[in-house]
């Protein structure tokens, strides 16, 4: 249970620099006011200020709503200031909230020292405001709907509740049966849900998209592989080419073992005759050549006589006249001239004789230089037939070199391009990999789509638990006639001409006194008051039967002011008067009736307003 114990405030929206303070006393305490800046009227005399400020100690903000710069003192200005203290049954706890300079400052103490708080050795505040807010909101323990609606009512200034919306209700409800632990447990539960089916989508999607890739790489890899096999036959497919082509070679090849011998045999053949016709040669060049030479030149030493002799023989006294004097030749001359000529034709005939013998000399040597030039000429044509033959030998030979060569790189490319498909079938298809990892990813994503398909539903499940119509509707039927009984106990404790009912969703059945069943909004301003109030007391008895939140301190502002009439206003205080006893609560009512002040049984406070500033009356 909290224990409000006092409130101190200064500037702090019409209060002054001087702080009030109220210390709370049980019982019915009645604030009223009167208001010196408007000939004494008791609206607007900052009575609400008082139970404001409470409010804001707790939550720093007013249920007015009115915007912080507006609840600084607009006369000061500055340095407004509320305390609260309070306890829970363990701590003293002291809230110090101020406006220029903000702050919040939380104080505890062991309950029961009988000491002032020590700003320092007491200080418990966190490092930042709203982390001290959480830890104030966790002390009280209740949220800030059910403070408005159970601690500190301005029914004028709060909808009432059948006015409210939906939501509003909702919240208030889960406030009264404290089920916000389960408004706030469905929010994480749809967050979670939202995250799950957002990642079931991306995973989904992102599966989709990888089954996609997963079969382009499939062909991509079945390509790769066919692409290998396809190559590996075509080299298999030359190497049979290449076979056939060598059987074919070796087909052509001949055994030239003894090749080199035969070879070796010709030259040795060509190199006896090449000594033979050097012989002939010789013979030719120092014999016979010099012979016929000899011959030749004497054959020509004599041709040249016969003809100086025949020249001298047809000079000898031409036309009759002597050749050396040119005279008449006599008979005697050519006589002698006949003889001599006879004798020059002797002696022609004698060397012609000689170069007869000499020409049949000649012909003897021209006999042997011709037999000895056909021998040799034999010679050389042996010599070229072997050398014929060595040529064939040879050719033969680098035939089959060049067979042999080219069956040797014949072989040497079927080594290599079997080399070449070794390399193929060894080449890794880097796809495996990749086709790997995306199988495994899949399979990885799959689990977790079937994880998270599990998680889903499990979510849907609980959003159902915690939803309107799960645990909240179970523990609301539970409360549910207790409520209606209450609030139709406090309709007929105030009078009112109807009973209401409501259902599992707070939709409630309104039955007027002649049994028709009618509208929140078709009752006088007076009865909505007198409904207003059976509910409002009936939520007060529930939050305590549900023992969740209770505090010694209820304010009501204006609660029997307006539309109620004398005789309502004291139904109402009846009922006040009755929980003060039953419960020993302090209650403040803020109004402006005087007459209420008969029905006091605490403190009676009158403030005054005079220059915008309020204080309390001493």
């Amino acid at each position: 249970m909290i224990n409000f114990q006092q409130v101190s405030a200064s500037n702090f929206l019409s209060l002054g620099q001087t702080p009030i303070q109220i210390k709370f006393k049980s019982g019915v305490n009645i604030i009223t006011g009167t208001n010196k800046d408007k000939s004494d009227r008791s609206n607007g005399t900052g009575k609400s200020s008082l139970m404001e400020s409470i409010y804001f100690a707790l939550y720093g903000a007013t249920i007015r709503k009115i915007k912080l710069a507006d609840i600084v003192n607009k006369k000061n200005k500055k340095k407004t200031q509320v305390v609260l203290d309070f306890d829970n049954g363990k701590f003293d706890y002291r809230i110090i909230r101020t406006l220029k300079p903000s702050s919040l400052t939380l104080l505890r103490k062991p309950i029961g020292e009988d000491r002032l708080f020590n700003d320092k050795k007491d200080n418990v505040s966190r490092d930042s405001s709203a982390n001290t807010q959480n830890d104030i909101d966790d002390i009280i323990g209740a949220s800030e709907e059910v403070i408005q609606n159970s601690v500190i009512m301005g029914v004028n200034q709060t909808t009432p509740f059948l006015a409210q919306k939906k939501t509003e209700k909702r919240n208030y409800i889960e406030g009264i049966f404290d089920m916000t632990i389960f408004t706030d447990m469905l929010k994480d539960v749809r967050k979670d849900y939202n995250t799950n089916v957002s990642e079931l989508t991306r995973l989904e999607s992102e599966t989709s998209e990888k089954n996609r890739n997963y079969k382009v790489y499939l062909e991509q890899h079945a390509r790769f592989e066919q692409s290998k096999r396809e190559r590996i036959l075509d080299i298999k497919e030359k190497i049979t080419i290449i076979r056939d082509k060598i059987a074919d070679l070796k087909d052509t090849t001949r055994d030239l073992g003894n090749y080199p011998q035969l070879i070796k045999d010709k030259e040795a053949d060509v190199e006896d005759l090449h000594k033979k016709s050097d012989d002939i040669t010789k013979r030719l060049r120092e014999k016979v050549l010099p012979e016929q030479l000899s011959i030749k030149t004497i054959i020509i030493e004599h041709n040249a006589e016969i003809k100086m002799l025949n020249k001298q023989i047809n000079d000898m006294f031409k036309d009759d006249k002597c050749p050396t004097c040119h005279r008449e030749m006599s008979d005697h001359d050519k006589a002698d001239v006949d003889q001599h000529i006879d004798q020059l034709k002797s002696k022609i005939a004698d060397i012609t004789d000689l170069i007869d013998i000499q020409n049949g000399v000649m012909d003897t040597a021209n006999d042997v230089s011709c037999k000895l030039t056909v021998k040799d000429c034999g010679i050389k044509e042996d010599i070229s037939e072997i050398r014929t033959e060595i040529s064939s030998f040879n050719d033969e030979i680098r035939n089959q070199s060049v067979i042999t060569s080219r069956i040797s790189d014949h072989t040497d490319n079927i080594t290599d391009l079997k080399t070449d498909a070794v390399k193929i079938s060894k080449e890794v298809n880097t796809l495996d990999e990749v086709i790997e990892r995306i199988e495994d990813e899949i399979k990885s994503n799959n689990l977790h789509i079937e994880e998270t398909t599990i998680q889903v539903d499990i979510l849907e499940k609980i959003k159902f638990i915690l939803g309107e119509n799960g645990v909240k509707s179970y523990i609301i039927n539970k409360m549910l006639n207790i409520f209606n009984k209450q609030i139709n106990v406090y309709l007929e404790k105030l009078h009112a001409n109807c009973l209401i009912k409501f259902d599992e969703y707070f939709e409630a059945t309104i039955i007027n006194d002649k049994r028709d069943e009618c509208s929140y909004h078709n009752f006088s301003s007076g009865e909505k008051r007198n409904i207003d109030i059976a509910i409002m007391f009936a939520f007060m008895d529930l939050q305590k039967i549900q023992g969740k939140f209770d505090c010694n301190l209820m304010c009501f502002d204006e609660l029997i002011d307006g539309a109620l009439d004398e005789e309502g206003v004291g139904y109402v205080l009846d009922i006040i008067n009755e929980k003060c006893f039953n419960d020993d609560k302090a209650i403040y009512l803020i109004t402006h009736r005087k007459e209420a002040a008969s029905y006091a049984t605490g403190d009676i406070i009158e403030v005054i307003k005079q220059d915008g500033i309020t204080k309390m009356k001493p």
